[in-house]
């Protein structure tokens, strides 16, 4: 995806560098530094990741000042390393949830749905949808 764009000529933006909320930094899969290095060596653009401290800003800033590309091989050992804990998606909550997405991500990845859950039922009420906004009155 990221080739053909800029072939193009359209600008990237890198998001997300951190895995949603950094909890493939905080259980030891990658650190904050591999992550933002990686994303950084992308051909996007530029890389938008978040921070919720000053010590995080701080972090950032000595890894985007100090910023070395990885090489193709250290990309894909980094890959390679990750590929365990990803296959899954647990670490993509913000992807693959419905605490961030729509039930419609899920179905697209192959996922369950809760068919308990609110928005899971209003889409699966939407086969009875009439095609008016409101419910039509019976009077």
């Amino acid at each position: 995806m990221l080739p053909e764009l800029n072939k193009l000529g359209i600008a990237a933006l890198g998001m997300k560098p951190l895995n949603g909320h950094g909890e493939t930094n905080k259980n030891g899969v990658i650190t904050a530094e591999e992550a933002l290095r990686y994303a950084m060596s992308l051909p996007v653009a530029t890389t938008i990741t978040g921070m919720d401290t000053l010590e995080v800003l701080n972090q950032n800033l000595q890894i985007a000042q100090n910023f070395k590309p990885f090489s193709d091989a250290e990309m894909q050992a980094l890959r390679d390393r990750c590929q365990p804990d990803s296959a899954d998606g647990r670490y993509e909550l913000y992807k693959l949830s419905l605490k961030f997405d729509t039930p419609e991500a899920r179905l697209a990845h192959g996922f369950p749905l809760d068919t308990e859950q609110s928005e899971v039922k209003d889409m699966l009420g939407a086969q009875q949808n009439t095609g008016h906004p409101f419910p039509e009155k019976k009077f």
